[in-house]
């Protein structure tokens, strides 16, 4: 409510900086990080590009302790068809597992409870973000009214 930073990850080090724990890439941590969140037992999740890094872009956890500062490294997933990603990308739950996209790749990465690649979606075009939509939430058919009123289709030839 306030404005003010209460700490911060990455980047330049601030008295705010939390020190990271046991992360391999500690030393070079985000190259361009989207989609944080912190979960309910307080669990930080990040999309990191690795933009300008020696690496391949991942998903990343920490386990967050503000009292001691910390954030230690929990795992990540990376996807090895996915080599770099220069901006964008999203990291979001999805039925116990994760959906990553990996940021100016047209390559969507759909990851099991266990951090196994359960499929891979492959586009076209790259995306900005991919966000898992519930089961029952929408219509096969809504979903493509709403795809038609994006893009409609050309008219056939004749």
């Amino acid at each position: 409510e306030s404005g003010e930073v209460a700490w911060k990850l990455g980047g330049t080090p601030t008295e705010r900086s939390l020190r990271v724990i046991g992360d391999p890439h500690a030393d070079l941590l985000f190259g361009g990080q989207h989609d944080a969140r912190i979960s309910r037992d307080g669990t930080l999740s990040v999309f990191d590009n690795g933009k300008d890094r020696p690496r391949p872009p991942r998903a990343v956890w920490y386990e967050l302790d503000l009292e001691r500062r910390t954030a230690t490294f929990r795992r990540q997933l990376s996807d090895p068809m996915t080599k770099t990603s220069h901006c964008c990308g999203s990291l979001r739950p999805m039925n116990g597992g994760w959906l990553v996209d990996w940021g100016r790749n047209p390559l969507v990465t759909g990851f099991d409870r266990k951090g196994r690649i359960a499929f891979r979606l492959e586009l076209p075009l790259s995306s900005y973000r991919a966000v898992p939509v519930p089961r029952g939430a929408v219509t096969v058919a809504e979903l493509e009214q709403a795809m038609e009123e994006m893009e409609p289709r050309a008219p056939p030839d004749r």
